[in-house]
């Protein structure tokens, strides 16, 4: 399994908003957080997007808005960011449905364990953490 660089990017992109993290700020422009993190703008947008929707990132309009973290850093772990941007980590179809081939699946264990542990993991770490 390999993930996209959509989590890289995006991780990259919330610690730095995690950086700049103060309550009652305006955010980060789009601008300031690309060449912060070194993403173009197009690609950023299609990432902060996926973010917004799963609430980990809002925005203020307006001359002086931006982009900032919904919670505090200490209460986001990377688990959220990286299933926000790689469909819900599922490393097989089957892991949270019944198996495509109707069988009684003998190996469908390891992977549960294996999709445990992902997510154990990505859960333990705050991005306060980073």
């Amino acid at each position: 399994m390999k993930l996209s660089t959509k989590s890289r990017y995006g991780l990259n992109a919330c610690y730095y908003l995690a950086a700049e993290y103060d309550e009652g700020v305006n955010g980060v422009p789009l601008k300031r957080l690309s060449s912060l993190t070194g993403i173009s703008e197009s690609y950023l947008e299609q990432i902060i997007s996926l973010l917004k929707k799963s609430g980990i990132i809002a925005a203020n309009r307006g001359a002086q808005g931006g982009y900032y973290l919904s919670k505090q850093p200490s209460e986001i772990v990377v688990g959220d960011i990286v299933r926000a941007l790689e469909d819900n980590l599922e490393i097989v179809g089957c892991i949270n449905t019944g198996c495509v081939s109707g069988l009684n699946c003998k190996t469908k264990g390891v992977w549960e364990k294996v999709y445990n542990a992902i997510n154990q993991t990505l859960n333990g770490i705050k991005l306060s953490d980073l």
